[in-house]
């Protein structure tokens, strides 16, 4: 096999690792409020939002680029995750990882510390190890097939 054919392997084994985790992702959306709650996720802006609908992931998700100050979207993320969880109110930070998103990741990092909701930067980190250097951006992985295979085999898995 030649060099260009294992790096067509690993990207694509990539991808369906990252479909598997926005799977899980897409899961844990989904959680009634009888069972703790479904965590809220927040994206920069709303054609991140419109690709996570296409992907299925749906449920609390907010947006930060609706012109409000950080400050004020932070603590409409800690109302928003207090009220949709009974269990461990968590936000979940999926800012892109270019330069923009990182600096928007570590500010509101900061001013959800201390908050009583915990802060889940996971997801984001996996996609970054598993997705860079195709792309940078959420709204950018909509329609890639090995990632579609994973998230499949993540609804196969949670159907058995």
């Amino acid at each position: 096999m030649g060099s260009n054919a294992r790096n067509v392997r690993k990207r694509a084994n990539r991808h369906y690792e990252a479909g598997l985790i926005l799977g899980d992702l897409r899961r844990q959306m989904r959680i009634p409020s009888s069972e703790g709650g479904a965590p809220i996720a927040v994206v920069e802006g709303r054609n991140d939002l419109a690709t996570l609908d296409e992907l299925g992931i749906r449920g609390i998700i907010l947006t930060i680029g609706d012109g409000r100050p950080l400050p004020e979207t932070a603590e409409r993320m800690m109302a928003a995750a207090i009220e949709s969880s009974s269990l461990d109110p968590t936000v979940i930070l999926l800012m892109d990882w270019d330069r923009t998103g990182g600096r928007l990741q570590r500010k509101l990092n900061l001013l959800l510390d201390g908050s009583g909701v915990f802060v889940d930067n996971s997801i984001r980190a996996a996609l970054i190890t598993l997705l860079t250097p195709e792309t940078r951006t959420i709204e950018s992985i909509q329609g890639w097939p090995d990632l579609i295979r994973g998230m499949s085999q993540e609804d196969s898995e949670m159907v058995d």
